[in-house]
């Protein structure tokens, strides 16, 4: 299946926490604070392998122009492909 991606905020706290935990990040240890961040960020584009969140890049923009990356996840199970 092709990966689909959106900037639809549709993922659950449990897709993002899965999502971190595959590729180690400690912060998944607060699924509900990562969840909240998301939500408020400025632009997220997450990728979906039909019902699983594969990937995730979080954007923050300074509205002065500015972009930021502030994290790119890509999931250990689509990594090892």
């Amino acid at each position: 299946m092709a990966i689909e991606y959106t900037e639809e905020k549709r993922f659950t706290v449990e897709q993002v926490e899965a999502l971190f935990k595959s590729v180690g990040w400690e912060s998944a240890q607060w699924p509900e604070r990562l969840f909240k961040a998301l939500q408020h960020s400025d632009t997220v584009i997450s990728a979906w392998d039909g019902g699983y969140l594969v990937g995730l890049v979080r954007v923050l923009d300074d509205t002065g122009g500015g972009r930021k990356w502030r994290s790119v996840l890509i999931g250990g199970n689509v990594r090892s492909h």
